[in-house]
C-alpha cells in the first residue's frame, strides 16, 4: 500500500471531528422516530448529540420499539463505509437496543484498520461497538475478533477479555473455550484471572 493509499483509506474510515457525520445519522434516527411516533415531529428536529432522542425510548410499547429497530436496522447493518451507519449502529447498541446486531460490520474495520496505528480511536470506538452489542446470537464474531493478531489490537483483545467474563453466556459459550489455553494467557495477571473464569 502507498503512502497515499494509505492516507486514503484512514480519511475514509477515520472518525469525523466536523459533527457532519453525527447530523447525518441524526437526521436518520429523527425520522424514523417520527415514523413510529408523530407526535415526536412536535420537539422539532435538532442536529446536535443523537442522545436527545432518548425521550422517545422513555416509554414506547413494545411494538413501536420493535418497529423503531427494525426500521434503523438496514442503516445500521451495512459497511462502515458509509459512516452513517456507524453512528446508527453505535446508537442501537449502546442502549442495547436489540441483542442481534450483526458484529461483522465493526468487526471488518477492526480488520481493515488493525494494522495501523493512526487509526486507535476508530479502532477504539469500533472495539467498543463489538463489546456493548455482543451477545450469544453474534459470538461468532467476537472470536472472529479475537483470532485477528496485531499488536494494534492486544489492548482491546484483553478489554474484551476481562469485560466478557462478567457475562455468563461468554465465559460459558462454546466457541470462546479455546481462550484458556491461547495466547492470552500469561499476558498480564488480570487477563490471567479473567481467562481462569472461562467455563465456570
Amino acid at each position: 500500500m502507498t503512502d497515499f493509499d494509505k492516507a486514503l483509506l484512514l480519511s475514509e474510515r477515520g472518525l469525523d471531528a466536523t459533527g457532519e457525520q453525527d447530523a447525518a445519522a441524526n437526521s436518520i434516527l429523527y425520522e424514523v422516530s417520527c415514523g413510529v411516533r408523530p407526535t415526536f415531529s412536535m420537539i422539532g428536529y435538532r442536529s446536535t448529540a443523537i442522545s436527545y432522542l432518548d425521550s422517545f425510548l422513555t416509554d414506547p410499547t413494545e411494538a413501536q420499539l420493535a418497529w423503531f429497530v427494525e426500521t434503523l436496522r438496514p442503516f445500521a447493518e451495512r459497511s462502515f463505509a458509509d459512516p452513517r451507519a456507524r453512528r446508527v449502529f453505535s446508537y442501537l447498541a449502546r442502549r442495547q437496543l436489540a441483542d442481534d446486531l450483526d458484529l461483522s460490520y465493526p468487526v471488518d474495520e477492526i480488520e481493515l484498520l488493525k494494522d495501523f496505528p493512526e487509526a486507535y480511536m476508530t479502532i477504539n470506538f469500533d472495539y467498543n461497538l463489538v463489546d456493548d452489542a455482543m451477545s450469544p446470537k453474534n459470538i461468532d464474531q467476537v472470536v472472529r475478533f479475537l483470532r485477528m493478531e496485531s499488536p494494534n489490537l492486544e489492548r482491546f483483545q484483553f478489554a474484551n477479555i476481562r469485560q466478557g467474563v462478567r457475562k455468563k453466556f461468554y465465559r460459558q459459550a462454546p466457541e470462546l473455550q479455546w481462550l484458556k489455553e491461547s495466547r492470552f494467557r500469561g499476558a498480564n495477571k488480570p487477563v490471567d484471572r479473567a481467562l481462569d473464569r472461562m467455563g465456570t
